[in-house]
């Protein structure tokens, strides 16, 4: 990608799933390195929502959508959904999709190309692991250096 990036991350999530997901997900994105566009930590009184969002949404390499029953009912997330949808549709493969509460055929119901993209679903792995997946997708320079430092800790360890 050759334009420069604010964000590494941006997250688009129904507010019903902000303190079971979101919040935790942003957390662990957070303590890896990653720079986060998060609502509530962006957004000031007196600031314009769809401005902001739009801004976030240019601004960032990519796009965390967790895709929920909630998700699916509700404007905003589509709205976000769809701005990274265009970006994608320009070539940009931008969209990591986060399954909370849905599966396979939930997610065909609301969006074919949706369900056809690899997911990480939460009925099989933690936030934590999802934040170091998005980690080794987004700036898999860091991740090397990461686990490299793991293995360095436990082979001392072992002296």
């Amino acid at each position: 990608m050759s334009q420069d990036h604010e964000f590494d991350v941006f997250i688009s999530y129904a507010t019903e799933d902000k303190e079971e997901v979101a919040k935790p997900l942003v957390n662990e994105l957070e303590k890896l390195g990653l720079q986060v566009w998060f609502d509530e930590n962006i957004l000031e009184p007196g600031d314009s929502l769809s401005s902001a969002v739009d801004a976030g949404l240019a601004k960032a390499k990519y796009g965390l959508v967790i895709l929920s029953p909630n998700f699916f009912s509700k404007r905003w997330p589509n709205y976000e959904l769809s701005g990274l949808k265009a970006r994608q549709l320009n070539g940009e493969q931008i969209i990591l999709p986060v399954w909370h509460n849905v599966d396979f055929k939930d997610v065909l119901k609301f969006s074919a190309p949706l369900a056809d993209m690899f997911a990480y679903n939460l009925t099989s792995i933690s936030i934590k692991e999802i934040a170091e997946g998005v980690l080794q997708k987004v700036k898999p320079e860091s991740y090397s250096r990461k686990f490299v430092g793991i293995a360095e800790t436990v082979m001392s360890n072992l002296d």
